[in-house]
């Protein structure tokens, strides 16, 4: 019976990062029991896996043909099947059939929690210079870009039973890397591999934050409905000038403290997952810096 390892993200908790580290090093980790193989040429993740078990498009029988080649040939390595894909967390992937495809195989999820504020500044990034959601509404206006309590996005893994949830937390991270952590956690040797992510390493979406300032300057730009290849250049020309721009992106103190809850309400349900050591902490603990109600619309008037 084979072993699956199944990375599920969320968004957001640097899977991005662990993609790229893991097409970067797949070479390597097959030699260290770990065979990770992106379905698709021009991909470093199970994206196009995931997509054969959506509601949106599709084939399941090419994903489970799929599946059911990868299991032999991590069989006749020797090998566990690691797979990852955040799309594994979006309500139109059909879970239950996604995992029906593994079989008998023993599968094990992983999943990593971050600070519901910091959670709440990326996803409002991202959904601002995001081509399909081109958000108009700001960062405080209801409904808010990204659930940071993840309650309805983990649920599905919860219920199925075989999630380990780990911290997106620097501090508690072995070896000091994200990727470190994550083959630590799996009995796999980190020593020598490259965590940094690369330029090279499919795909080549722009997943860098903008700071708070330029984020606002992209929202207004999709308030006035300019066409996608002039916004696109603008951002383009943002990322450049950010080397050089104040990268802070401060929640006033009321949105955060909303944040805070959302998560202090959900933890209880997820207790059972934490991994072994798992500090909670850092959770619940607001980021330095916070704009009282009202500071962030004065600290824009005042730049």
């Amino acid at each position: 019976m084979q072993d699956v390892v199944i990375h599920i993200g969320p968004h957001k908790t640097g899977t991005s990062a662990l993609q790229s580290a893991f097409f970067r090093n797949a070479e390597r980790l097959a030699e260290r029991g770990l065979l990770y193989r992106p379905m698709g040429k021009v991909w470093n993740n199970h994206h196009v896996l995931a997509v054969q078990f959506s509601s949106t498009g599709g084939s399941p029988e090419a994903g489970r043909a799929f599946i059911e080649r990868l299991l032999e040939d991590a069989y006749r390595g020797n090998q566990r099947v690691l797979i990852s894909s955040e799309m594994l967390c979006e309500s139109h992937v059909d879970v239950a059939s996604f995992l029906s495809a593994f079989g008998p195989a023993a599968i094990r999820t992983v999943g990593y929690v971050r600070n519901p504020c910091d959670l709440m500044v990326s996803a409002y990034n991202q959904v601002v210079r995001d081509p399909k959601s081109r958000r108009v509404q700001p960062i405080e206006a209801s409904p808010p870009p990204y659930d940071v309590s993840m309650a309805n996005i983990l649920r599905i893994w919860m219920d199925d039973g075989r999630l380990t949830l780990c911290p997106y937390d620097a501090a508690q991270w072995a070896g000091g890397t994200i990727l470190s952590d994550f083959l630590t956690m799996l009995g796999v040797d980190a020593t020598g591999l490259d965590p940094d992510e690369s330029p090279d390493s499919p795909p080549t979406a722009e997943n860098r934050s903008l700071p708070y300032l330029f984020v606002e300057a992209v929202r207004h730009l999709n308030a006035a409905g300019i066409d996608e290849d002039s916004r696109q250049k603008v951002i383009d020309i943002l990322y450049g000038a950010s080397a050089d721009a104040d990268k802070s992106y401060v929640l006033d103190r009321a949105m955060c403290d909303t944040c805070i809850e959302a998560m202090r309400a959900q933890l209880p349900a997820y207790e059972p997952f934490l991994r072994d050591g798992f500090q909670t902490d850092y959770l619940l603990r607001a980021p330095e810096g916070l704009l009282d109600p009202g500071g962030r619309e004065a600290a824009l008037q005042a730049s």
